[in-house]
């Protein structure tokens, strides 16, 4: 036989298949013979198996993680048999396909679109296929898996959830959820896009709440859903609070210029008062001095205002870590984890109880407020309407509309 013909022979047994291939039985020996109701199982773990026979030995196919679903039509062992996957493809040779119809005996199916990947099934003469040119090899062509084809998955990792067409209407109702869910969030993103004035979000908000409490059987898009609306509700109130502030009423044309230069007039007699008092206690008591200890050199001289709150979170921070550390460890520790913001610092003097700040940082584009600051030191005084970089360490707002900060440093 000349090296041409034995080449051929090779290749054509190569992509028919052997007689007694074990790989090539819809329903292999061991499959149960007794009548089995199909159903939709759910894997209960992550990187669970699916193999190409009912043995540990046999190649694996594909891992599946919790809370996946398979069709299961039978049992063998301690093994189901189950559907193929809904994204798995297979290949046949193209040389055996004419006209959508097999012309060869025993021709291999693969899983892939090449000699080396694993046969799932064989066709014969007459069997009709329907497929496309592979894109990654045009000898072959990509088809669905035969109906008979079926894989299998460890029993002890499946759980029985229902009949055989759940699986279907569960993906259906995922696809309606999916579907709702990105229609109503890219509807409030345009919205959330518009001034104010010009939004319309309450019906969309309405329909997040009735997406989070009508898929609840979908817990990641009931999440998803709930997570949307509570960030958007956010972003509406502090727009709301931006425009209601906006439109106070006042007959300065200048209002906010005003009301900025009352507060810095506030601050600074509220200065001169302290400086007074304390003048007034040094001359009325004799000074005791008191000698730092080294590790307490560089310990921040507290306000009046702010001191006792930025005691009490040493004081929690010093009981967390069993009465151990100094003031100065307290805020290096805060320093290692700062948050960086930009903007023009501005007094915030409304007498308004549990507010997060004597001072706001307003936006240097949109000229709206980014965050309430404060400090125990005169040192955010000194930079009213300056633009600044700070180094911040956040801070309770008491549900104010924006985030609160204690200044650490200034770049």
């Amino acid at each position: 036989m000349s090296k041409i013909s034995a080449t051929l022979v090779f290749v054509c047994s190569t992509l028919i298949g052997a007689l007694h291939s074990p790989l090539l039985a819809a329903n292999p020996a061991g499959l149960s013979a007794h009548p089995f109701s199909a159903f939709t199982g759910k894997v209960m773990r992550d990187k669970v198996r699916i193999r190409l026979e009912p043995c540990t030995e046999s190649p694996i196919l594909k891992e599946m993680v919790r809370g996946e679903m398979v069709i299961v039509t039978g049992e063998t062992d301690e093994f189901y048999a189950i559907l193929p996957p809904e994204e798995t493809k297979a290949y046949i040779f193209r040389t055996f396909v004419l006209d959508n119809i097999v012309e060869g005996h025993k021709v291999n199916v693969r899983l892939a679109p090449s000699l080396e990947a694993p046969t799932i099934t064989q066709l014969n003469t007459g069997d009709q296929v329907e497929g496309s040119i592979s894109a990654s090899n045009p000898k072959w062509l990509e088809i669905a898996p035969p109906k008979h084809v079926r894989f299998y998955i460890a029993k002890d990792y499946i759980e029985k959830i229902g009949p055989a067409d759940l699986m279907a209407k569960i993906e259906k109702r995922k696809q309606e959820a999916t579907s709702a869910l990105s229609q109503t969030t890219l509807a409030l993103q345009a919205e959330l896009q518009k001034t104010f004035e010009s939004m319309h979000v309450e019906p969309l908000f309405q329909n997040l709440n009735q997406i989070s409490k009508e898929y609840t059987d979908l817990p990641e898009l009931a999440a998803q859903a709930r997570d949307f609306l509570r960030h958007s509700q956010e972003i509406y109130l502090r727009k709301k609070v931006a425009y209601l502030e906006s439109k106070t009423p006042d007959p300065s044309q200048n209002w906010q210029t005003k009301h900025y230069q009352l507060a810095s007039e506030l601050e600074e007699k509220q200065h001169k008062l302290a400086q007074l008092e304390k003048e007034l206690a040094t001359q009325n008591l004799a000074p005791t001095p008191i000698t730092p200890s080294a590790n307490q050199s560089k310990v921040k001289t507290p306000s009046l205002q702010w001191a006792s709150i930025e005691q009490q979170r040493f004081e929690e921070w010093m009981a967390e870590r069993g009465e151990e550390g100094t003031l100065d460890e307290f805020y290096e520790e805060q320093e290692k984890s700062h948050v960086l913001l930009t903007g023009i610092v501005e007094p915030y003097a409304r007498s308004i109880k549990n507010k997060p700040g004597d001072f706001i940082l307003i936006n240097q584009a949109t000229h709206l407020p980014i965050a309430y600051l404060y400090t125990t030191d005169t040192s955010l005084q000194d930079k009213i309407g300056q633009t600044v970089t700070i180094h911040a360490s956040p801070r309770p707002n008491h549900h104010f509309a924006y985030p609160a900060y204690y200044v650490l440093s200034f770049e």
